[in-house]
């Protein structure tokens, strides 16, 4: 897949369409559920994704040790921050307590409440409780600029700096669907094959979001690698218990 089609289908389709419909969305009144949080992660998911692809000192993806934190700084700070420079202080308060905090329990580190709010800014003091109020709206608004403005134009051949540019990205890319194919291709060669030819289609389902491997054209390769599974031990021992309950019948 080209680096200007993926971002298309995933940055400017997926991504900022599901951050667009979240920050709408209003939940019933006196009830919580305003998607704060789901906002939060979102951004930062999508910065380590084009952080990664903006790289300029490697084309080689990584998922292991701290390549994630790396991705998420360079954009944060080449590229987010170009809205506003104060925001380049933020960076640990957004990635180890409200990242780390919502990835790994669905909440974010004590200190921290996100709020929903058109006309705050994106940092505001809770003086009576001592606390940081973070801005869901003002984020959502903030990244998707730092997006047009600052990742689109390398994309679209009209930026003025060499590098990143789009070689570099479409180089990156092709990094990333690939070590992912590899991830996919391990895990499903562990399954039991009988989950892909259980006569239930959802092919007219429409789709919420899409994988790397949908996106990029499943490869023979990994369809080779599922149709090829050998059957598990249970569930060899399965088929046999029908055929016996089968016989007696």
């Amino acid at each position: 897949m080209e680096i200007h089609e993926f971002l298309k289908k995933v940055i400017d389709g997926y991504l900022l369409h599901d951050l667009e419909n979240m920050v709408t969305f209003t939940p019933k009144e006196g009830t919580d559920g305003s998607l704060g949080y789901p906002i939060m992660v979102s951004i930062i998911a999508g910065m380590e994704l084009l952080g990664a692809l903006l790289m300029t000192d490697t084309v080689d993806f990584s998922t292991e040790g701290k390549a994630g934190n790396d991705y998420f700084n360079n954009y944060w700070d080449n590229y987010f921050s170009c809205v506003d420079p104060k925001y380049k202080a933020y960076r640990s308060l957004f990635r180890q307590l409200i990242r780390n905090g919502i990835a790994h329990t669905f909440v974010g580190k004590p200190g921290i409440f996100i709020i929903k709010d058109e006309t705050a800014p994106l940092i505001s003091p809770d003086q009576e409780r001592y606390k940081l109020n973070v801005n869901a709206v003002v984020f959502y608004r903030d990244f998707k600029k730092s997006y047009e403005e600052r990742v689109k134009p390398i994309v679209e051949d009209t930026a003025k700096s060499t590098k990143p540019n789009i070689h570099t990205m479409q180089d990156m890319l092709t990094s990333t669907l690939r070590i992912y194919d590899e991830k996919t291709m391990k895990v499903f060669s562990k399954l039991d094959p009988s989950i892909f030819s259980t006569g239930i289609t959802v092919s007219n389902v429409p789709v919420a979001g899409s994988g790397f491997a949908s996106l990029f054209n499943v490869s023979t390769k990994l369809v080779t690698t599922i149709q090829h599974i050998p059957l598990t031990e249970s569930a060899t021992r399965s088929d046999q218990d029908t055929q016996e309950k089968s016989s007696r019948s």
